[in-house]
């Protein structure tokens, strides 16, 4: 709802992994949590200019190595990139 009634504005929607696995793998999947969250604004109507994208576990909120900080780090962040 919030989304929908701002301007339009570009906004970078960021995916988020722990860092267990494969780095590699972990990009892929963060890229994929960001598209998914992307198609579902675009087929809700949301106004904005969107893009996807993954940072694997290249961003961590907390480098520690609990189960509670690795689901803290599995995240999907909004920015606004730049406004109309």
């Amino acid at each position: 709802t919030i989304l929908s009634n701002c301007p339009p504005i570009q906004m970078e929607i960021g995916g988020h992994t722990d860092s267990y696995g494969d780095p590699d793998y972990n990009l892929q999947l963060s890229r994929t949590r960001a598209e998914a969250v992307r198609q579902y604004l675009v087929e809700h109507q949301v106004p904005n200019r969107l893009t996807a994208v993954g940072y694997g576990s290249t961003r961590p909120l907390s480098q520690d190595r609990t189960r509670a900080a690795s689901k803290k780090n599995r995240r999907i962040e909004f920015r606004v990139k730049e406004e109309r």
